[in-house]
């Protein structure tokens, strides 16, 4: 890492500059390709410099910052706008843990909830109605209301993602 660091206006956490780590297509601090380095050292370099980058992005989203802003601050140390916002992107959705689903997927798993919650919730209604209908005056019959329950409850919540689409 260079000797000048920079820090994040945000969160202060220090920023690696452009300069400090390569890119997966450059080449890597040896001035071969990344796969063809002379010894283990300059890659354990690169990984705690790309450990760091990482940290500091995922730290200023954490305390509020936006990712216009980070991006911004990357840009300002030296990456370029299409690299900083696919990185930011990147450890944005890894800090949340989330996937991004495109709204006509989400509409179609809506639609296998809405047929699971249905069918779990007419197997819950077919045994009750079976059972009652089965005894005798004064007889046990079996409400099955946890599958009713949950196939409502199922239903209800793919409807909900097929109307709001899943966004």
């Amino acid at each position: 890492m260079s000797n000048d660091a920079a820090f994040c206006g945000n969160c202060g956490s220090q920023l690696v500059s452009a300069n400090d780590i390569s890119e997966p297509d450059n080449e890597g601090p040896s001035g071969m390709p990344p796969g063809q380095m002379t010894s283990a050292e300059p890659a354990q370099e690169e990984n705690e410099q790309f450990r760091i980058l990482v940290t500091s992005v995922a730290k200023a989203l954490n305390e509020g910052s936006t990712p216009s802003e980070v991006i911004r601050e990357l840009v300002g140390n030296g990456y370029s706008e299409q690299a900083a916002s696919r990185f930011v992107a990147q450890v944005d959705l890894a800090r949340l843990g989330l996937r991004r689903v495109a709204p006509q997927d989400a509409r179609g798993g809506g639609v296998k909830n809405m047929v699971i919650g249905g069918v779990i919730a007419g197997i819950g209604t077919a045994v009750t109605v079976g059972t009652y209908n089965s005894a005798g005056p004064g007889e046990t019959y079996y409400v099955a209301w946890g599958a009713m329950a949950f196939g409502g409850i199922q239903f209800f919540a793919g409807l909900l993602t097929l109307l709001v689409g899943g966004d």
